[in-house]
């Protein structure tokens, strides 16, 4: 091809802004450019976007030769996969699943392009009902890590396995419904049009399996419930906090923590979010008007909170769609 110049001649002949190969369609010019080393001329290059949301910068000459026809979301699968899975959220499944990779999984759209969700070896049950509920036939990755240093932070060995999702339309639905490249800090909690509110108990469950935890124990002689959710993002705290007033959860507190990383030397910021056993606002200690001491509150009122959050989160639900051992957990912590 030859390339005349960058005036009204040009544009006439060989700008391809507006027109379509394929799935692809040219956004505008962006340089000149040598699609290889050996070769001997320099081509123009263009953004265009694809269909499915993609983008990818294409030379003039794979465009008109239709070689390239989409952002590579047109070639013939190795596995199944059902690619309209995260173009809404309108299923238990899907919003349970949603609320896991955005606490346990990663995004990438850059260079490897695709969702990873990656779970103990003990929790392989979950990522197998992942699998069927995307109607996959690819086998789960196994992978065994050795242990490692961070800094002076000494990481254990481990045995993971393993859901890579390199389908591009999959990944660019997920990232329009919240999700991007380095989401611990950035992420924010879903609304309504993302999330419906029937749906966003399940995807509070897929939260708790991802970041939550629970214990029961003994402190002074007492019995102590902790369930909390630590999270690097303060601002999806905030609206998880403000969310679960909609469900009568309103006895909650958030904590701010600082943190340096040995390896780097940076600061490292996050929060928690708890879910106090108690209504203090409601309930409070009833004091006795004779003695003035404080009376003990009825058992039935103890780890209310958590009582009823359990009860939102595990009640009518599928089988397959939380983690067992978690599940466990929590009933312990309220019994």
């Amino acid at each position: 091809m030859k390339i005349l110049s960058k005036s009204l001649a040009w544009q006439k002949n060989y700008d391809l802004t507006g027109k379509k190969f394929g799935k692809l369609k040219v956004i505008n010019f962006l340089y000149f450019k040598k699609p290889h080393k050996k070769s001997p001329k320099r081509r123009s290059h263009f953004l265009c976007k694809c269909d499915c949301g993609g983008k990818i910068i294409v030379d003039s000459n794979r465009l008109s030769s239709g070689h390239t026809k989409s952002c590579g979301c047109i070639v013939k699968r190795k596995y199944k996969i059902d690619e309209k899975y995260f173009e809404k959220i309108n299923r238990e499944d899907k919003a349970y699943f949603f609320g896991l990779i955005l606490t346990d999984g990663s995004i990438q759209t850059k260079k490897d392009i695709r969702i990873v969700l990656s779970l103990d070896k003990k929790d392989k049950e979950i990522l197998m009902a992942f699998k069927r509920y995307l109607k996959s036939e690819k086998p789960l990755e196994f992978v065994k890590r050795k242990e490692r240093y961070y800094g002076r932070v000494k990481i254990a060995a481990s045995e993971v396995y393993r859901v890579t999702i390199s389908v591009r339309k999959m990944v660019y639905d997920i990232v329009k419904l919240g999700l991007k490249d380095r989401k611990t800090k950035n992420v924010i909690y879903p609304n309504n049009k993302i999330i419906p509110h029937k749906l966003m108990r399940h995807f509070i469950r897929g939260v708790y399996d991802g970041d939550g935890t629970a214990h029961k124990g003994v402190y002074n002689g007492s019995t102590t419930r902790t369930l909390q959710f630590t999270s690097g993002s303060i601002n999806f705290l905030r609206g998880f906090q403000n969310y679960l007033k909609k469900f009568k959860i309103k006895n909650t507190k958030i904590t701010y923590y600082s943190r340096k990383i040995p390896a780097t030397g940076s600061i490292s910021k996050y929060a928690t979010l708890q879910i106090n056993p108690a209504i203090k606002k409601k309930l409070g200690n009833k004091q006795s008007k004779k003695s003035g001491r404080f009376i003990s509150r009825p058992k039935k009122e103890t780890a209310l909170n958590q009582k009823n959050f359990v009860n939102l989160i595990y009640k009518n639900c599928n089988k397959d769609l939380y983690l067992k051992r978690k599940r466990k957990i929590l009933e312990n912590l309220i019994s």
